[in-house]
């Protein structure tokens, strides 16, 4: 515990918790940023690729429209359809090899056409297909694609894509069927249906054009809801609301950000179909995880150098202490005549010095004190020596020797007894201070009794 409680722990734990905070506040911050950044580019992607795809299918599908437009702007070929001269053979094989030659010029225009097929309602079938480049005939009056193209006005029917062709032979990869009905221009009267197939390659390679990442599942909605077209994504999505976008303007797109995908949608306005793709958020979360791995070797990092720094200047600010400390200790024992010599921060500097300047001046003060001791001692020994008076204590001895000549006893005893007081009490300097009133009573006493010895009374 006293290791946490010294100035190197302490600063230690503060400048590495202040560091730490401050870079988890800024890593919060910047991954919170980077993963709307991140989000917003992924949807700005997503909304730029569908518009990207719309583009591309409106190109796709105007090119489908021309040729079924060429095909029924071309005279020769309605008049051709319209000819019922049965009867002549000669004839007959003749305008089957116009019309399949006008259906091959338009067949070859285009490298993704499987066949073009037009069924009369007088029974006739002309076909130009890639498996058999002939006609042929058959019933598909019962069919639902023919109906729907005969119940039509004129207008284009994109019928979609089938695992199969409808008419062509020999073609086993899905197609693309769209068709109209053929009117004679002149007089309006509608001759017979146009079914053209087409290889469903370039409708799924336009459709791919919308995905962001293997998992995604692009596809197209007709105008009832319906799935015209859509691509195999891995994984399974939560199903879409019934009738969800809803109906979009044209050039319009749509992104909203579900629980287990990215949704974006828009309108190809010239099917009236809506194509949407959903896009896993493990494929956005890829970007993220990137972002994840550089924040976390960056912390990592920045917490080393954080720890180094820490280390760095807790060391330099309490190493002058630990000097100060250990100089004091010395100065406890009694050793004054160390000092310390540091350079660091201002603060710490003056309080070296002032501690430098507090131990010379205890030392000079011992050694005052030192001098005044010795100084007083030799002023107690005068002083004791000054207590016997060299002039009273020679007379009063030479007093003792008369008397002890002229045999005076009694008062020689009380001469030397008096005398045996003075010195008794003159000796104890010490107690001089701190003496009573009676006993300097009793000294002037003994002095009297001397002085009247040596002085008798007149």
């Amino acid at each position: 515990m006293k290791s946490f409680r010294s100035i190197h722990s302490r600063l230690f734990l503060l400048f590495l918790a202040s560091m730490l905070s401050l870079l988890f506040v800024v890593s919060v911050l910047y991954y919170q940023r980077a993963t709307e950044q991140i989000r917003n580019r992924i949807a700005d992607i997503a909304d730029k690729n569908i518009s990207q795809t719309v583009g591309l299918f409106d190109l796709l599908l105007k090119g489908y429209d021309s040729v079924t437009k060429t095909l029924n702007s071309n005279d020769e070929l309605m008049r051709l359809l319209q000819s019922r001269l049965t009867d002549d053979p000669v004839l007959g094989v003749d305008n089957e090899r116009k019309i399949r030659n006008i259906l091959g010029a338009i067949f070859y225009s285009r490298d993704d056409i499987v066949g073009i097929h037009i069924v009369t309602y007088s029974g006739k079938v002309h076909s130009y297909e890639r498996s058999s480049g002939g006609s042929g005939s058959g019933n598909y009056t019962q069919a639902q694609w023919f109906r729907s193209l005969k119940e039509s006005t004129g207008e284009m029917k994109w019928l979609g894509v089938f695992p199969q062709s409808l008419m062509s032979g020999g073609f086993d990869r899905p197609v693309f069927a769209f068709g109209r009905q053929l009117f004679e221009l002149n007089e309006l009267k509608p001759i017979g249906i146009v079914l053209i197939e087409t290889d469903a390659e370039a409708i799924l390679s336009a459709l791919s054009n919308a995905s962001l990442g293997p998992g995604s599942s692009v596809s197209i909605h007709g105008a009832a809801g319906e799935t015209i077209v859509t691509t195999s994504g891995r994984n399974s999505f939560e199903p879409l609301p019934a009738g969800w976008p809803g109906q979009l303007r044209e050039d319009e797109t749509f992104v909203r950000e579900r629980r287990d995908s990215l949704v974006t949608a828009a309108r190809i306005a010239k099917a009236e179909w809506t194509i949407v793709a959903q896009t896993p958020k493990s494929n956005m979360q890829l970007e993220l995880k990137q972002t994840q791995q550089f924040l976390m070797t960056v912390i990592i990092v920045l917490v080393v150098v954080a720890t180094v720094l820490a280390t760095f200047v807790s060391r330099t600010f309490s190493s002058p202490f630990k000097r100060l400390l250990q100089e004091m200790k010395q100065v406890e024992m009694g050793n004054f005549n160390g000092r310390i010599s540091v350079n660091s921060y201002d603060e710490i500097n003056v309080l070296v010095s002032s501690f430098n300047r507090m131990v010379a001046r205890m030392d000079e003060l011992i050694e005052r004190i030192k001098l005044s001791s010795i100084s007083e001692k030799h002023s107690q020994l005068q002083a004791l020596q000054s207590q016997v008076n060299p002039h009273f204590l020679f007379n009063t001895l030479d007093m003792i020797y008369w008397m002890l000549d002229e045999r005076e006893n009694d008062r020689l005893g009380k001469v030397i007894l008096a005398l045996s007081h003075i010195f008794r009490y003159s000796s104890d300097w010490e107690e001089a201070s701190r003496t009573t009133l009676r006993s300097e009573l009793e000294q002037m006493q003994h002095y009297l009794t001397i002085i009247e010895t040596r002085l008798p009374a007149v």
